[in-house]
């Protein structure tokens, strides 16, 4: 990935097959481990910065030759993830630079808790209308347009065999990543 700004390498983590990396934020931190080579980057205060208050994005990005996954890490509530992650898309669609991290075979959403996530009544539409963008990104059209966008549990001691794989709630720890494409 030559096409980083000067500026911006630093927001861009590099892992190989295999390798393991944990990013966090004051409330939430997710375990994850590489399936192909892929870059983590921070949108929050990385690649997007803060230039006035009230900018919404989502925290990270992780990027592959195929995949482009959009990482918001919150805690309990997560009404506004929705937001953010439309705003990110909006805001890398206007990126003359970065738009090509969006341009991809496949893209999806990760929306991260630990242990319990509060969903608040009467977010179906804003799910709904999240998966519709993704898909739209999407260059390979997904058969189900509801698995892009998908929420994981962080607990903090999780063993193989608790492991939850299914196409939308997935459970994850130190022990136990979640795999990234």
């Amino acid at each position: 990935m030559n096409n980083i700004k000067q500026e911006h390498k630093s927001y861009f983590k590099s892992l190989n097959t295999g390798d393991r990396h944990t990013i966090e934020d004051n409330k939430t931190k997710l375990y994850l481990q590489a399936d192909n080579k892929i870059y983590i980057i921070k949108v929050d205060n990385g690649i997007i910065k803060n230039y006035k208050e009230g900018i919404k994005k989502c925290d990270y990005l992780s990027y592959s030759d195929s995949d482009t996954n959009f990482i918001e890490l919150k805690g309990s509530e997560i009404k506004e993830a929705y937001e953010q992650i439309e705003k990110t898309i909006l805001h890398l669609e206007e990126d003359k630079y970065y738009s090509y991290l969006i341009q991809n075979n496949n893209v999806a959403a990760f929306i991260v808790s630990p242990l319990r996530q509060n969903c608040p009544k009467n977010i179906e539409s804003k799910e709904r209308y999240l998966c519709k963008k993704l898909a739209n990104l999407c260059k390979n059209k997904p058969k189900n347009i509801n698995s892009l966008v998908k929420y994981v549990t962080v607990k903090p001691r999780l063993r193989e065999s608790e492991q939850v794989f299914c196409t939308q709630k997935l459970v994850c720890s130190g022990k136990v990543p979640l795999h990234i494409k």
